[in-house]
């Protein structure tokens, strides 16, 4: 949950928490015991997800390798987890950016696009067990050098500004080691 929907108004630095989404075609997350089985919590083993070839795959230490789908062009991807541990992904594919996740409304996964947006990263704000009712999947992306972000408790459906002229990339989003939210910006 962002409180006011806003970045707070005093900065507190902290290191984010590992792992941390280094390269463009793979990105690591604390996930459950398996897909769809938050039973043992979200901490139980760090997924990976990969780009090979057209295919959007995933996979952790106990969990053989899957495909959660296909596209071409695919350029970026990024992972997230929601609270009943269904994948969530932003990526960027042919120049736009898109996201895969489940809809309740329709019971499926499903995708959406995010027009104008770039570097679209993604993260459950708070992965700890007490706290599942008041987490939420945040989408965090730029449009041009400003910062946006849409949350979970939405359907993704409401843009809120965070930042004016922060940069050129968003690099990461993640629960930093004081449990705040943080964003990475950078340059491409």
């Amino acid at each position: 949950m962002m409180p006011d929907n806003a970045l707070s108004s005093t900065p507190f630095p902290a290191g984010f928490t590992l792992p941390v989404k280094v390269g463009p075609l793979e990105d690591w997350e604390w996930g459950g015991v398996a897909l769809n089985d938050p039973s043992q919590g979200l901490f139980v083993q760090i997924w990976h997800l990969t780009l090979e070839g057209d295919n959007v795959c995933i996979e952790a230490p106990s969990v053989p390798k899957t495909t959660l789908f296909t596209g071409a062009d695919i350029t970026d991807v990024a992972l997230a987890f929601d609270q009943n541990m269904r994948p969530f992904v932003a990526y960027a594919q042919a120049g736009n950016a898109k996201f895969w996740w489940y809809d309740p409304t329709v019971q499926m996964m499903v995708t959406t696009d995010l027009p104008g947006a770039t570097t679209p990263r993604c993260t459950l704000d708070d992965k700890r067990e007490f706290n599942t009712s008041g987490s939420d999947v945040i989408l965090a992306y730029l449009k041009g050098r400003d910062l946006y972000f849409r949350m979970q408790r939405d359907r993704f459906t409401v843009e809120y500004p965070l930042a004016t002229d922060v940069g050129s990339k968003l690099t990461t989003v993640k629960m930093g080691a004081n449990n705040r939210l943080h964003f990475g910006i950078g340059a491409t």
